[in-house]
């Protein structure tokens, strides 16, 4: 979910930028590096999953998993050219942050609506029982 609002914020920016330069083409390369961005910022994902085919949504994960995405996009940012000032540069950053905290606050939203949704259904078994 991260990886789409991600490449959906790149992918306005883009086109922002492209309007309001007056239709300046853009790079061959960009759509492959939005692509090559998601891929290898999905990476990290896999550390919230443990051995035993559970997910493990520690505090502690989850900042590793912040920090390595973060630097993902940071270094691809800077190697594929998605920002070429410090402006842009925290542009991309400021944006991979907040997309980052909207994500996992709806992710938790989510998960609490889950665990109400279950502990009524087992409330429900439990009196017709």
């Amino acid at each position: 979910m991260i990886n789409f609002f991600i490449n959906l914020i790149l992918g306005l920016e883009t086109l922002i930028s492209f309007l309001i330069n007056g239709g300046s083409s853009l790079a061959w390369h960009f759509p492959l590096s939005i692509l090559l961005g998601s891929i290898l910022s999905a990476l990290p994902t896999l550390l919230l999953y443990n051995k035993d085919d559970e997910w493990d949504f520690s505090f502690k994960r989850i900042a590793l998993h912040f920090i390595l995405t973060l630097l993902i996009v940071t270094l691809l940012g800077y190697v594929l050219r998605w920002y070429t000032t410090v402006k842009g540069f925290f542009i991309v950053e400021f944006l991979f942050i907040i997309v980052y905290l909207l994500v996992w606050a709806f992710a938790f939203f989510i998960f609490k609506t889950d665990e109400k949704n279950i502990n009524k259904a087992l409330e429900k078994l439990r009196d017709e029982e």
